[in-house]
């Protein structure tokens, strides 16, 4: 085995100027191949950290993703491209063996990192060296726009902003800004671009977008739970309009595109579902577009986990699973309504509704109104004409939902309809006049039941048949009428978990439902038995 060895300096020949580099001499007696290559990771990493002027070049690397500095974020690196660098560089760099001949010992120049292995490790020792947690890319009260970046501080409820000239070691973007901030920006087409939605909608998009601006102080300041939002509407609504907007402010890197399918799979910890969810850790939206309505999101719990921001449990392929809290705002474009059982208080608290009537088209047919293509095709008009003014938009409602919350109120109709076209037990309450009141209070599930067989001729789901007995109708649906008084507890149960089913003690040994009160005009006494008179058959 040839005998290793690196000179004293002045003893090494001088290397041709070809640009090659060469190692520096080692303080070691006949050197193993090991201390040459531990050499090998430091030159990498003065390589490429400096230029060859020595001014510093910037990298950061998240989960295995190199970035480098670009003049304004953190452009993404193909890991084969780092490679090929770091290859170059061991190509280029040579020093000198000591090898014995018939004629003596002679110095032979050759490359002492040409070895995959030494690629590998001078990778790896890089990626550890610029390493960054998700967590800090793209961070709250941070917009990257063209004229600087626009940081977000507060003064009480009142949000300050401030613009920043570009900066490597504060700034973790990984998006090219796409907009110019200007206070002062025509707010014309920023207003265009929202009426898809109507009036009393377009006050909630604002206030949830604009919590993605700074979540975590929305949620931890000021104690304001971000609701999701599901815009419903058929068709060329104009939602790809909405979320290339959004994008453009946030960064495409932080939207997420997590759909139902997605989270029912995840609940069940299958599929695709389970890479797909890691998106949140960095995403400032998840934007869904859905073409069905046949599913329930009331019932996916891991859904609700994220929309509130607790902790969730994530895995990332080739990668051991981390636990994470999602900053994303959760929008989901519906083109028909979901399915929604859960009770008002549950549904109230984390889910907003506006509808999107519109439909759009370059070439529009009665009835449909007439697509701008700019507002999907031109960047530089959005960067400059309507992206400005919606960010303008967006802060104003940031100042709003800090000091007021948010205007939940404004869809609860909306969110009942959806919950009635779900299940007729929400409309067949809401018309006798039962309300979900305190544990203490209670109805006997027999009167009630005799109120459901009363509403049902009332509403065609009893009818005679041929011989004149009454018979309930089936649906199609999926909405099952309740066929039995002993079924009706659980119904109620299934819908509003607050109830609680009992049997009362005594000679009468009635079923109870404890929660469920009358408050309406047709208001009865709790504690009067019914009688088999005021049964409908």
């Amino acid at each position: 085995m040839a005998n290793l060895q690196t000179l004293p300096a002045d003893d090494l020949p001088a290397l041709s100027a070809n640009g090659h580099h060469q190692i520096a001499p080692l303080e070691v007696i006949d050197p193993t191949e090991e201390d040459i290559a531990s050499q090998f990771p430091a030159l990498v990493e003065q390589s490429l950290l400096a230029d060859e002027a020595g001014a510093p070049r910037y990298w950061i690397t998240v989960l295995d993703q190199s970035y480098r500095w670009a003049g304004t974020h953190y452009e993404p690196v193909r890991k084969s491209d780092l490679q090929r660098q770091i290859v170059r560089l061991a190509q280029s760099t040579t020093a000198y063996k000591k090898v014995r001949t018939n004629d003596g010992d002679q110095l032979v120049e050759y490359h002492p990192f040409t070895k995959p292995r030494l690629i590998d490790e001078a990778l790896r020792w890089f990626q550890q060296i610029t390493a960054r947690d998700p967590e800090e890319i793209n961070p709250d009260g941070l917009i990257n726009c063209r004229n600087g970046v626009l940081r977000i501080s507060w003064h009480g409820a009142k949000p300050i902003t401030s613009i920043e000239p570009h900066n490597p070691s504060r700034h973790f973007v990984i998006d090219p800004p796409g907009l110019y901030f200007d206070p002062a920006a025509d707010p014309a087409d920023a207003e265009r671009l929202l009426e898809c939605l109507l009036p009393q909608g377009r006050r909630l998009f604002l206030q949830i977008a604009a919590a993605s601006l700074d979540i975590s102080t929305i949620r931890d300041r000021f104690g304001h739970r971000v609701p999701a939002l599901m815009a419903i509407g058929e068709g060329q609504n104009g939602k790809d309009t909405l979320r290339e907007a959004l994008s453009r402010i946030q960064g495409r890197s932080s939207i997420a595109t997590i759909g139902i399918s997605d989270w029912q799979q995840y609940e069940a910890g299958s599929g695709r579902g389970r890479f797909s969810i890691a998106a949140l850790d960095r995403a400032r939206f998840s934007i869904a577009s859905e073409n069905s309505g046949a599913f329930k999101i009331d019932n996916l719990q891991w859904l609700k986990a994220a929309i509130t921001g607790d902790p969730i449990p994530v895995e990332r392929k080739k990668i051991q699973g981390v636990e994470i809290n999602p900053r994303a705002v959760f929008l989901f474009f519906l083109n028909s309504p979901p399915l929604l059982d859960g009770g008002s208080a549950a549904i109230l608290s984390r889910w907003a509704v506006v509808n999107m009537p519109h439909s759009y088209s370059t070439t529009p047919r009665p009835g449909q109104l007439k697509a701008d293509p700019r507002f999907k095709h031109d960047p530089e008009w959005l960067a400059k004409s309507v992206l400005p003014a919606l960010l303008n938009l967006m802060l104003e409602s940031l100042a709003d939902v800090a000091a007021n919350g948010f205007d939940l109120e404004a869809c609860a109709a909306d969110l009942q309809q959806l919950r009635e076209d779900t299940s007729h037990l929400h409309q067949f309450l809401r018309d006798e006049g039962y309300a979900i009141v305190g544990p203490a209070d209670y109805v006997e599930a027999r009167r009630v039941w005799a109120d459901l067989q009363h509403w049902y001729q009332r509403e065609g789901w009893l009818q005679p048949n041929r011989y004149g007995d009454l018979e309930h109708v089936e649906t199609s649906s999926g909405d099952k009428p309740v066929m039995a008084a002993r079924l009706l507890p659980g119904r109620l149960i299934a819908l509003h978990p607050s109830l609680r089913k009992a049997r009362e003690t005594g000679q009468t040994r009635r079923t109870l439902i404890y929660g469920l009160a009358k408050v309406g005009p047709k208001s009865d006494s709790k504690s009067d038995p019914i009688t088999e008179e005021e049964l409908p058959y």
